[in-house]
């Protein structure tokens, strides 16, 4: 796989979705709540989760217009009922107006429309609409401003950017600090179920869904113990184990010793060479 198709093989438990769509659409469903908990528009939300973060610039509605929205509702429909035992299965559930669009048969690229509509202008060219999800009229498509963008944009290294929009005070930070308080309890409680290794789950979401950087790299940026305090205050649990490690005085999930990369293994609860 790696030689001849250029691929990336991971290894994953046999649970249900695997690991990338696992923790993918559990992304993008907590991507929902969190825009409705905000009042965030579409256009909002894909500017917030594109490239500014190290994803992909279909970031997250552009990507599930391509993937077909029907097929996210299914996957999350079937993890939703295939993991009882999922602390957060609620976040699976179907928002209303994701069922309204499926009934209409707006699934996206597919059937032509989905969170986005082209439409030709006066002038014969093409334009791009964006789906009010309060009116359900299509709109212009509009270019957000956050403050914080302003700040983060300048900067190349990702994981400074990663900093600066962690820490903003505008709406732009309220929306990275709830995702991602939401995001690292939900990889915290996946291990050992879906897999035994932290590196794992980074290498799947890297090459399966485009991430630049793993959910352990990220969280690893942010601070893991000053992350872990706010999560708590906030309301999101956080994984026995990893608070394990806090209290044993690792800090990191990876670390770099003698020019080689290690991994925290929560079994052995020490440092490993990842493999390869």
């Amino acid at each position: 796989g790696d030689l001849y198709l250029g691929k990336t093989s991971v290894l994953a438990k046999d649970t249900p979705a695997f690991i990338a769509n696992r923790i993918g659409v559990f992304g993008i469903m907590a991507v929902f709540k969190t825009m409705e908990k905000l009042n965030l528009s579409i256009d909002e939300v894909d500017a917030l989760t594109g490239p500014i973060i190290g994803r992909p610039k279909s970031a997250t509605f552009r990507t599930a217009d391509v993937v077909g929205i029907d097929t996210l509702v299914k996957v999350a429909k079937g993890i939703e009922e295939n993991c009882p035992e999922d602390e957060a299965k609620d976040y699976f559930k179907i928002p209303a107006w994701l069922e309204k669009m499926v009934a209409n048969n707006w699934l996206g690229d597919k059937t032509g429309q989905g969170f986005f509509s082209k439409r030709k202008n006066q002038e014969g060219a093409t334009e791009i609409y964006t789906l009010d999800l309060k009116t359900f009229e299509y709109k212009p498509r509009q270019k957000p401003k956050f403050s914080s963008f302003e700040l983060a944009k300048p900067v190349e290294d990702l994981k400074h950017r990663l900093k600066i929009l962690f820490g903003a005070q505008d709406k732009a930070g309220e929306f990275y600090r709830q995702f991602h308080y939401g995001l690292f309890s939900y990889i915290s409680h996946r291990i050992p179920e879906i897999s035994d290794e932290v590196y794992r789950i980074d290498d799947a979401m890297k090459a399966g869904f485009g991430w630049e950087i793993g959910a352990f790299e990220t969280w690893d940026v942010l601070g893991v113990g000053e992350t872990v305090k706010a999560m708590e205050v906030a309301g999101f649990t956080v994984a026995a184990w990893v608070k394990e490690m806090l209290q044993n005085g690792n800090t990191h999930f990876y670390k770099i010793e003698n020019g080689q990369k290690l991994v925290y293994d929560p079994v052995s609860k020490l440092y490993k060479a990842i493999p390869g």
